[in-house]
């Protein structure tokens, strides 16, 4: 587990008899970051050395974690995975735009007193270009980028507020969050396809960050209805029905 990036506040412990506030993290690329486009592109360079191409679809429907995995799966051989990461790290670091409803539903929640954050997988300079260029840096109260356990990471964060939250889009998110004791929150248009998603069985599945608003609250102050999907997996028929 990697330091936090310095876009990092300090984050209050809350004291004894002191009611912690919510929580809510953030995977970063393709939940934070609208970066499919940005993502198959970096596969596709590290990967033409190999002589493999893959289109959008064919990354949303085979891309997994963690990426020396994947890329062992596509078949690159084992002695140069951690190569094709290190190249897929470097491209990625170009630029891309995040979620349109993101610095929106950050600030929200942050005026809410919701502590937020972001736990990735994602290269530190990746990560600190996408803050800087999408006027995201300083937003989150903490930030922690290379993350090799996610399930580790997101353990030692978990004291920290109530009720716990964290939004992905793969199911490695979904499947991390729940082993470390988070509610799971899924979202589509991201690096998985909805039918992988739906097989995780996240907790919710929302198309939109905003709708974290809503997740965040008390049960009681929830509104009914809406995109919140508790306790059950999307079906197959609703995946498909899904825009992206």
């Amino acid at each position: 587990m990697s330091t936090p990036t310095p876009d990092r506040p300090s984050v209050p412990q809350p004291g004894p008899g002191v009611e912690s506030p919510p929580l809510v993290l953030f995977d970063w690329n393709g939940t934070v970051m609208n970066d499919v486009a940005r993502a198959a592109d970096a596969a596709n360079q590290a990967l033409e050395k190999f002589g493999m191409v893959l289109s959008e679809e064919e990354f949303q429907l085979g891309f997994t974690l963690p990426l020396l995995d994947w890329f062992s799966g596509l078949g690159v051989p084992q002695e140069y995975t951690a190569e094709a990461s290190a190249h897929w790290n470097r491209a990625m670091e170009v630029e891309a735009a995040a979620r349109e409803s993101a610095r929106r539903t950050v600030a929200a929640l942050r005026e809410r007193g919701v502590i937020t954050g972001v736990v990735t997988a994602a290269a530190p300079g990746s990560v600190c270009e996408d803050l800087r260029a999408n006027g995201l840096d300083g937003l989150f109260d903490l930030v922690h980028t290379d993350v090799e356990d996610k399930v580790a990471c997101l353990r030692s964060l978990r004291h920290l507020g109530e009720p716990a939250l964290y939004v992905g889009d793969t199911a490695y998110d979904i499947t991390s969050a729940r082993a470390a004791g988070y509610t799971t929150v899924s979202i589509g248009g991201g690096y998985q396809h909805a039918t992988i998603l739906a097989g995780a069985r996240p907790d919710h599945h929302i198309e939109d960050l905003t709708d974290v608003l809503d997740l965040s609250r008390p049960a009681g102050d929830r509104r009914p209805g809406g995109s919140r999907r508790p306790g059950r997996p999307l079906s197959l028929e609703q995946a498909a029905g899904l825009s992206w």
